[in-house]
């Protein structure tokens, strides 16, 4: 059973995607994961068993966005609460293959029992407090963390080191994308935590660097 995973710090872990998305896992005063992916169950399982956790443990289920590499686990975690951005939740709760890129997946479940996020909401974890930021762009809907003291973002499919997420799908705009790329330049992140791909853990000048570069190379 393969699993790529890293301890980010201590409370914060992460599993790689290896097709779908990242998965990460944080614990304080409430247990949290955000996007649960489309790992094989037997890995998830294996993977917050090593954490010392297993489903039923887990409080509340944060999606970035509506694609179902993001969304297919939640139905492991029967005990959580399903939190997603009301523009992003019709395409779930229709059960929309196309939007949700379900058909690209071979996926054929949605999670229907969804509470919708609210502006400027906060996950206070003890340890964490996560800053709802709303992300449109690689979809309508699209939404991220931001951890002000320890200064991390969790960016979903907004950002990566070197590169932003597709906006070029049926529910993208790439003037929004754009926009929130150039909102987060106001953010003081040094730890990027995206949907896919490596963590980039640097500095608050590089990752205003990363930024630049993405806006320069895709939206100039």
């Amino acid at each position: 059973m393969f699993m790529e995973f890293e301890k980010v710090e201590d409370n914060l872990n992460v599993l790689y995607g290896t097709f779908g998305a990242n998965t990460y896992f944080l614990t304080g005063k409430m247990s949290i994961v955000i996007d649960p992916g489309v790992h094989e169950p037997e890995v998830m399982k294996s993977w917050l068993k090593d954490l010392g956790y297993d489903f039923s443990e887990v409080d509340a289920v944060l999606l970035t966005h509506s694609h179902a590499d993001h969304f297919v686990n939640t139905k492991l975690f029967d005990n959580a609460k399903v939190y997603v951005s009301k523009a992003d939740s019709s395409y779930i709760l229709t059960k929309d293959g196309f939007m949700t890129a379900s058909n690209w997946f071979g996926n054929t479940y949605y999670p229907l029992d969804l509470t919708f996020y609210k502006k400027d909401q906060v996950f206070d974890l003890g340890i964490f407090k996560l800053q709802l930021i709303e992300m449109p762009g690689h979809t309508q809907g699209g939404a991220g963390f931001f951890e002000k003291n320890k200064e991390l973002l969790f960016s979903g499919d907004t950002l990566f080191k070197g590169t932003c997420g597709r906006c070029d799908l049926a529910n993208s705009n790439r003037e929004l994308m754009k926009q929130t790329l150039e909102s987060l330049l106001d953010v003081k992140f040094s730890v990027l935590l995206p949907g896919h791909g490596p963590v980039y853990n640097t500095t608050v000048e590089n990752q205003k660097n990363n930024i630049k570069d993405v806006l320069a190379n895709y939206f100039s």
